[in-house]
């Protein structure tokens, strides 16, 4: 049996310069992922490790991880979502330093003794 060797054409200088603008962009988004990565993780709750060997491996954030990734913003959202899970919805702790004619609280209390008889917390000093 005869072998047949069959030559493919030279890409043309347009077609080189198409390959290597290709190349360029495909490079771009590789480094434009590895750098959004963090961010992804971030967004579902995990976060990469990398250990001694420099396997890396995914882990779950902990809560106080977690918490520390949100701005304030969203911080002060999820204060609210969770009071209002818990149905508390206001508590006007009234020292009466100032007047607070225009509020109609759920609650008000006078000093945060007195929150903390209401829910019943034991604190030792």
């Amino acid at each position: 049996m005869s072998s047949t060797k069959v030559e493919a054409p030279q890409p043309s200088a347009e077609e080189r310069e198409l390959q290597t603008i290709q190349l360029n962009q495909i490079r771009e988004q590789e480094a434009e992922q590895a750098q959004l990565r963090p961010f992804q993780l971030e967004s579902l709750g995990l976060i990469e490790e990398t250990d001694e060997a420099g396997a890396t491996s995914l882990r779950k954030l902990t809560e106080d991880e977690r918490r520390a990734t949100l701005s304030p913003s969203q911080q002060r959202q999820e204060d609210i979502r969770t009071a209002r899970s818990a149905h508390i919805y206001d508590v006007l702790l009234d020292r009466r330093e100032h007047l607070f004619p225009k509020i109609n609280p759920s609650l008000t209390i006078h000093s945060l003794y007195e929150l903390r008889q209401l829910l019943d917390i034991k604190i030792d000093f």
